[in-house]
C-alpha cells in the first residue's frame, strides 16, 4: 500500500483535521473543519466523512487512518473509553462504521500513539523513545526499537493519569492526575488565578513579549510534567523525550522547564534528550495514515 493514496485523520474536541499523507510524511491537501462533539459520535462520523471527501477529491484513495483521543482498541478500531469531551464517543466502532460509508479500509488509534508513529517517520528516534503530547489533556506513546508499545489494555503511554500530589479533579473524573495539573487547561486556570493580564493563557503565550506570570506559569507547569514522566523515563531508561501538542508548541522556556523537571526527579544523571516534536500540531494527521502499514 503506498502512503500517497492514504488519507490521516485526527479527531480532536474541537476540531477534526485531515490530509493526503505521502511515504515521507508529507501532508497534501490539509483541511479542518468544527468537530460537532456535544451532538454525539453519528455528527462526528458526519463530519469526517464530509472532511475526508473533501480532501480526496478525485485522487484515489485506498485506505484512511485515524487518530481520535480516547482508549482505542486498534484491533477492531472502536473506543474503548472515553471522556464526555465528545457525547457518546465511547464504544462507538469507528473504523467499522467509516470504512462502510467510505468503501475503503479504516484503521484506528489513539492520538498519543499516533503521534509517535510520526515521530517514528520524522525524528530522530532513539532505542527507546517516550513521546508526550500536552494541550487539552495529557496524552502520549512509547517507542521500543522503533515499535510502538499499545499495551494489553490499550493503555501504554497515558501520562496523563500519572499520579500527582494534586486534589484536582482530572478529566477522567478521578482526582490526583498529572492532566489536572499540567494539561493546557490547568495551565490557563493557574495564570489567571496568578493575576494575568491578557484574556487567557493562550493569549499571553502568542504576545510578542510573555510577562514574569507568563513565563512563571511555563515553568511551573514544564517541571512539573518533567517530575512526572520522570518514572517511565526510569522504568523504561529511555533516552529520549518528545513533546508535542498545542502546550508544546510554546517551545525553548516549556522544553527548559520539562528538561529541568526530569534532571530534578532522576536520581543520577545520565544521557538523557529532550526536543520537541517534528511533525509540530499536524503529527497526529500523519501518524494516523502511517497505521495502514501496519495492517
Amino acid at each position: 500500500m503506498t502512503m500517497s493514496t492514504v488519507i490521516g485523520v485526527d479527531i480532536g474536541g474541537t476540531k477534526i483535521a485531515a490530509g493526503r499523507v505521502s511515504s515521507a510524511g508529507r501532508i497534501d491537501g490539509l483541511r479542518r473543519c468544527h468537530t460537532p462533539a456535544t451532538e454525539g459520535s453519528t455528527a462526528v462520523l458526519d463530519a469526517v466523512v464530509r472532511l475526508v471527501k473533501e480532501v480526496r477529491g478525485t485522487t484515489p484513495v485506498v485506505a484512511v487512518g485515524v487518530s481520535t483521543g480516547g482508549i482505542v482498541d486498534h484491533a477492531t478500531g472502536t473506543i474503548v473509553a472515553a471522556t464526555d469531551l465528545i457525547a457518546g464517543w465511547a464504544g462507538c466502532g469507528v473504523a467499522d462504521e467509516l470504512s462502510n460509508r467510505l468503501g475503503v479500509p479504516v484503521s484506528v488509534d489513539n492520538d498519543g500513539n499516533c503521534f509517535a508513529l510520526a515521530e517514528s517517520r520524522l525524528g530522530l528516534c532513539a532505542p527507546t523513545t517516550i513521546c508526550v503530547a500536552v494541550g487539552t489533556g495529557i496524552g502520549g506513546g512509547i517507542l521500543v526499537d522503533g515499535r510502538l508499545l499499545r499495551g494489553i489494555n490499550h493503555l501504554a503511554g497515558e501520562f496523563g493519569h500519572l499520579t500527582v500530589d494534586t486534589i484536582a479533579r482530572c478529566s477522567c473524573g478521578k482526582v490526583g492526575h498529572l492532566e489536572a495539573l499540567a494539561a493546557g487547561p490547568a495551565l490557563n486556570a493557574r495564570y489567571l488565578a496568578a493575576g494575568g493580564t491578557a484574556s487567557s493563557f493562550q493569549a499571553a503565550i502568542e504576545g510578542s513579549a510573555p510577562d514574569p506570570v507568563t513565563r512563571r506559569v511555563i515553568w511551573e507547569g514544564g517541571r512539573i510534567l518533567g517530575r512526572a514522566i520522570a518514572g517511565p523515563v526510569l522504568t523504561l531508561d529511555a533516552d529520549l523525550v518528545v513533546l508535542g501538542g498545542g502546550v508544546a508548541e510554546i517551545g525553548h522556556p516549556y522544553l527548559a522547564a520539562v528538561e529541568s523537571g526530569l534532571r530534578e526527579a532522576l536520581p543520577h544523571q545520565r544521557p538523557l534528550r529532550v526536543r520537541g516534536a517534528a511533525g509540530g500540531t499536524n503529527s497526529a494527521v500523519i501518524g494516523a495514515a502511517i497505521l495502514m502499514e501496519q495492517r
